[in-house]
C-alpha cells in the first residue's frame, strides 16, 4: 500500500511540474525573449529624432526601455519627451507586461497579445492608459533584420476603432 501511495504522489509531483512549465524557468530565461531588442537604438527623419535604450535591470529580471526624442513642433521650436518602460512577467497572468512611464504624466500598461505576436512581430495592447483622457493604445513592432526594426503606435478613444498615428523604422547604433 505504501508502494502504491508513493507512486501516486511521484505521479502528481511530476504532472505539477511539466503544467507549469513558466514557474520551473527562470525570470532570466523569460526576459530573453526580447534579447533582440537589448541596446542602443536610433531614428532619424527630417523631422525628428528618437533613440531607444533597452538594457536588462534589477537581477535580469525585467528589461527597461529609455527613449528621448527631439522633434519640431508646429511654433518651429524643437519639442521633446521621454519615457521609461519595463517588461516584466506576469506569472500569476502568465503574461508579458510593458509598463511606459511618460514625461507628459500618463502611464500605459500594455499585455502582449500572445496569440497576434510572432519571435518577429510583437502586438502589445494597451490594458490601461493612467491620465490619458479615456485613450487606447496598441503598439505593433516588427523585426526587419539584425539591427532594424519597426514600430508603430495606434491611438484611439475607449469603445472606438484606433488608427495608426506614429511610425519609426529603430536602427541598431551600438550593441
Amino acid at each position: 500500500m505504501l508502494d502504491y501511495t508513493l507512486r501516486i504522489l511521484l505521479t502528481f509531483f511530476i504532472i505539477a511540474i511539466a503544467a507549469s512549465p513558466m514557474k520551473c524557468q527562470g525570470k532570466l530565461d523569460l526576459m530573453d525573449r526580447f534579447s533582440y531588442f537589448l541596446g542602443q537604438w536610433e531614428h532619424n527623419s527630417t523631422s525628428d529624432t528618437i533613440s531607444h535604450t533597452y538594457k536588462k535591470v534589477l537581477s535580469d529580471q525585467f528589461i527597461k526601455m529609455n527613449t528621448s526624442a527631439f522633434f519640431y513642433g508646429d511654433d518651429d521650436g524643437i519639442n521633446t519627451h521621454t519615457d521609461e518602460g519595463y517588461i516584466s512577467y506576469d506569472q500569476d497572468r502568465r503574461k508579458y507586461v510593458f509598463r511606459q512611464f511618460h514625461s507628459e504624466g500618463f502611464i500605459n500598461t500594455y499585455v502582449l497579445d500572445e496569440d497576434k505576436s510572432t519571435p518577429v512581430f510583437y502586438v502589445w495592447n494597451s490594458e490601461h492608459v493612467e491620465n490619458g483622457f479615456g485613450l487606447k493604445a496598441m503598439l505593433t513592432i516588427e523585426i526587419k533584420n539584425d539591427d532594424e526594426y519597426s514600430m508603430i503606435l495606434h491611438l484611439g478613444k475607449e469603445g472606438e476603432s484606433i488608427t495608426a498615428c506614429q511610425w519609426i523604422n529603430a536602427k541598431r547604433i551600438k550593441s
